[in-house]
Parts: structure tokens; C-alpha cells; sequence
């Protein structure tokens, strides 16, 4: 189950995600829904200790939609003793 406090403020709720795993890497994907703000579509790969992930928020309204997308790159940062 993917939970994020950020997306429970706009009222997006926890969902289970998909994912597959090939050349050493874990594909995910997953779609966020709230009742008053639509759908987050996220979706990513993991490598190692890297993170890719594209978030696309898609909020329709009576004559238009909005869409958003957020771009996100991280590593795992490693303590040293």
C-alpha cells in the first residue's frame, strides 16, 4: 500500500500499487483517487538505490481538465561510521 501524508491532505486515498521487477530493476505503478480532487497517476523504477518516479495529477472539471505532472529523483543516502 502506497500512503503519503502530502496526498491524504488533498484527499487522495492509500492504494496498493503494481510492480514488476526486470533487469534488476522494480517498475511501479499506481493510481490515487480523491473525490474532490482527481485522479495521481504515479509511476517510477527503482534501480539499486536510485529512484525515478513521475507523478501526473488530472483534476477535470465541467469544460476543461488540469494536469500536472511531477518529476521525482532520489538515491538512498548511505551513513558512514
Amino acid at each position: 500500500m502506497f500512503n503519503s501524508k502530502y496526498c491524504e491532505q488533498w484527499g487522495f486515498k492509500a492504494v496498493k500499487f503494481k510492480s514488476t521487477f526486470k533487469d534488476n530493476q522494480t517498475f511501479f505503478e499506481g493510481i490515487l483517487k480523491s473525490q474532490d480532487n482527481g485522479t495521481l497517476l504515479c509511476e517510477g523504477v527503482v534501480k539499486n538505490i536510485k529512484l525515478e518516479a513521475i507523478f501526473t495529477w488530472t483534476r477535470k472539471f465541467l469544460f476543461w481538465e488540469i494536469k500536472n505532472e511531477y518529476w521525482f529523483r532520489g538515491e538512498e543516502i548511505l551513513k558512514v561510521k
